[in-house]
């Protein structure tokens, strides 16, 4: 898999867990890029892992409390 199609794949699994809270990974701040976690040699469960470490890390960085945030992402 390309660098283009694993961060393709981590968006689209990041929108899947920001959709639970009404909101699109473009909807947030630009503090944090997918760009930076995502390389080509990414396994499936890497991109689903990846995605929810990213999306937590986006909403932290934005000013969610690190709670709420972890409930979101990993439903703790």
């Amino acid at each position: 898999m390309s660098e283009q199609e694993a961060y393709n794949k981590v968006k689209q699994e990041a929108n899947n867990i920001l959709s639970g809270i009404g909101l699109h990974w473009d909807d947030l701040a630009d503090s944090v890029s997918i760009w930076d976690w995502v390389d080509e040699d990414m396994s499936e469960k890497l991109i689903k892992n990846t995605a929810k470490d990213v999306v937590w890390d986006k909403l932290t960085n934005d000013g969610m409390p690190n709670s709420l945030a972890t409930n979101i992402c990993y439903g703790e």
